[in-house]
């Protein structure tokens, strides 16, 4: 939950600074617009349509905001999930780690899960983050492993997950 909150936190502060230097900035964050998105089904339904089905990246980010400010991950993981495999949207697989690595429970249930596999999940979300193209990805792929990432990959992630899968080519095939 810290994790998402420090980086919400530096992503408002970050919308801020640049909507100070354009004052036609259109993208400014309005906690107030966030909190209203999520109280109107009628338009963060609109909005998410036209993410899930039309690949509308800008949908997405407004919605998946509300959702992040409001502390709703648990519903973000399935819609993020459809942008990043449906769209290869950036934002997704960014949200997908924040997701898998914050420490959160719902009722009691502990969602926060520290296996090797679902870290290696994690990880996979996040670089694949940074490879699309998210920038905010990169400060804390740095925070991770240092300042020498270059070689880093989604790639070696992804076949941690399943690593028996791609032993055999018959697997691949079916």
């Amino acid at each position: 939950m810290k994790v998402i909150i420090i980086v919400v936190s530096l992503f408002l502060l970050q919308q801020s600074l640049l909507s100070c230097r354009n004052k036609k900035n259109s993208n400014s964050i309005e906690i107030g617009y966030h909190e209203r998105l999520l109280n109107d089904s009628k338009e963060s339904s609109r909005l998410l349509a036209k993410a899930i089905n039309n690949g509308d990246f800008e949908s997405y980010k407004k919605v998946s905001n509300a959702y992040l400010l409001a502390y709703k991950v648990d519903e973000l993981y399935y819609y993020a999930l459809l942008m990043a495999n449906k769209h290869k949207c950036p934002e997704a697989f960014y949200h997908l780690f924040l997701i898998m690595t914050d420490q959160a429970s719902i009722n009691g249930v502990e969602l926060y899960s520290n296996d090797e596999r679902t870290k290696n999940m994690a990880l996979y979300y996040l670089l694949k983050s940074r490879e699309l193209g998210y920038k905010g990805a990169k400060t804390t792929i740095s925070e991770i492993f240092g300042n020498d990432t270059a070689e880093l990959s989604s790639s070696f992630y992804f076949r941690k997950i399943e690593p028996n899968a791609y032993d055999n080519k018959e697997t691949l095939a079916k």
